[in-house]
């Protein structure tokens, strides 16, 4: 082969190695999803994922998901791929937030859009489901979805849901945002926003008896589905024919729907005295739903219902709960908060309420705390040692 023939199937080779690494570097594709998922394909490895809101303080959390191997053709040569599924309801956010994905050692920034709806954190109760007077009810809960940074997302279209109604006679009525039965057609929702989720009862007039009540959603990786046998209400006279957590309303037990700071006592809802600090006066704090009176020490002020210490220094005293200065003696130091008389070796002297060395000169010796003379300090010490 001529020289000229090599070099050009070399430069072929390089070239086509050039376009075969640009693809492996730069063909990687991330979607995140509006179920707080991501996906991830054409990844040339597979490892531990870690992410970021972008330009934030908060640390990196772990993407809990599946990775799968596959083989991908790139021009006329297979290689292995593979491609990532997180679980739902990871990346939850109100409004479209950038975040940082660690793969391994490189990072990559993805966006993500506002969260709308996971299956896997909907937690839903059924509470109850009766008829009365030609009227339907069907009561349920929903709790709120958690947030990045101590955020909840209140879940606020309860018709993206698929309700359905059983009758007795066996057939069955659903309503969702794309399909309905005529007879199911006009019902009603009410919601109730609590701190903690939120509160919905449906209506539906008709004077078909309701056996089962069940409201689903289907996911694109399992489905959300709850379901409750419908009772009829008891009637009542008074109210205290009805169970504690009922009332009697025109001759039917229904149940209490008590608000925020809110309790059941004797069939009626009452108000809690409080349920944070803000009701409670200044020196107060909310414990157990009532304002009890902080009993801070001498040490200790009230800030923001809360006894917090003063932290004093060490030549204060706490006096009235305020940091006051110690006025020590010449002959005294400030320790724990007292004055103590200071103790000083003979040895030391007092300089600024401490014990320090003495500095005598060579022809000098401590005695009683002060420099003097090596005669009278050798006469001293012989009349101190023949008394």
């Amino acid at each position: 082969m001529k020289k000229s023939s090599r070099l050009l199937v070399l430069l072929c080779f390089l070239l086509f190695s050039i376009i075969l690494l640009t693809q492996t570097v730069s063909a990687i594709k991330i979607k995140c999803n509006t179920d707080g998922s991501i996906n991830i394909r054409d990844s040339t490895k597979k490892s531990d994922l870690l992410a970021q809101v972008k330009e934030s303080s908060d640390p990196y959390f772990p993407v809990d998901g599946k990775w799968i191997g596959y083989e991908k053709p790139i021009g006329p040569v297979m290689v292995k791929r593979y491609k990532f599924e997180s679980k739902e309801g990871i990346f939850v956010q109100g409004t479209t937030t950038k975040y940082y994905l660690k793969l391994g050692k490189r990072r990559y920034t993805i966006t993500c859009p506002a969260f709308v709806f996971a299956c896997n954190i909907l937690n839903t109760t059924i509470e109850s489901c009766y008829m009365r007077n030609n009227t339907f009810y069907a009561k349920f809960f929903i709790e709120n979805i958690p947030l990045i940074d101590k955020k909840v997302l209140r879940f606020g279209s309860p018709y993206g849901l698929e309700y359905r109604v059983d009758l007795e006679n066996g057939t069955s009525y659903s309503k969702s945002p794309i399909k309905h039965r005529k007879e199911f057609k006009e019902i009603v929702m009410s919601q109730k926003k609590l701190k903690r989720g939120n509160k919905y009862s449906l209506f539906w007039n008709s004077t078909s008896s309701v056996n089962r009540f069940s409201m689903f959603y289907d996911c694109e990786r399992g489905n959300f589905y709850r379901k409750a046998e419908c009772k009829e209400m008891p009637t009542c006279r008074y109210s205290g024919d009805c169970m504690k957590n009922e009332y009697c309303e025109q001759g039917i037990c229904q149940e209490l729907d008590c608000r925020e700071c809110e309790y059941i006592s004797k069939n009626k809802c009452k108000k809690h005295e409080c349920c944070d600090n803000s009701v409670c006066n200044d020196k107060e704090s909310c414990q157990k739903n009532k304002c009890i009176a902080l009993n801070c020490t001498e040490a200790e002020i009230v800030e923001n219902h809360q006894c917090i210490s003063l932290d004093c220094k060490e030549d204060e005293a706490t006096i009235n709960h305020s940091c006051v200065k110690l006025k020590c003696s010449e002959y005294e130091s400030a320790v724990n908060h007292k004055c103590e008389i200071l103790n000083c070796e003979e040895d030391e002297h007092i300089v600024n309420h401490k014990c320090e060395k003495l500095d005598c000169k060579w022809y000098q010796k401590p005695l009683a705390h002060d420099c003097v003379g090596v005669l009278y300090h050798t006469i001293n010490k012989y009349k101190d040692d023949k008394e």
